[in-house]
């Protein structure tokens, strides 16, 4: 009997999974809301779970003591990828 085709790939890996990003710095585009994702995610517990102020940016950013994050744009920008690693 003949060979299957694909019988010898023994990497099921999707290529999406196997050259995702793996370190922030591996994202092109949107650093400034990835820096404001990263930075408002370390202070989560500090902020919102033990009442502290945030170490803030001085007034630049309005919603840095928010409980919850609205990532939203097109498909394909890195939304999932930029909350992977950042989280």
């Amino acid at each position: 009997m003949g060979q299957q085709l694909g019988s010898n790939n023994t990497n099921k890996e999707l290529w999406v999974d196997k050259y995702h990003p793996k370190r922030i710095s591996d994202l092109v585009g949107n650093k400034a809301n990835i820096g404001h994702l990263e930075k408002w995610m370390r202070g989560f517990d500090d902020v919102v779970l033990r009442g502290m102020p945030h170490p803030g940016e001085g007034g630049k950013s309005p919603n840095i003591n928010a409980k919850a994050c609205l990532i939203t744009g097109p498909p394909g920008i890195g939304k999932t990828s930029a909350v992977r690693l950042v989280a």
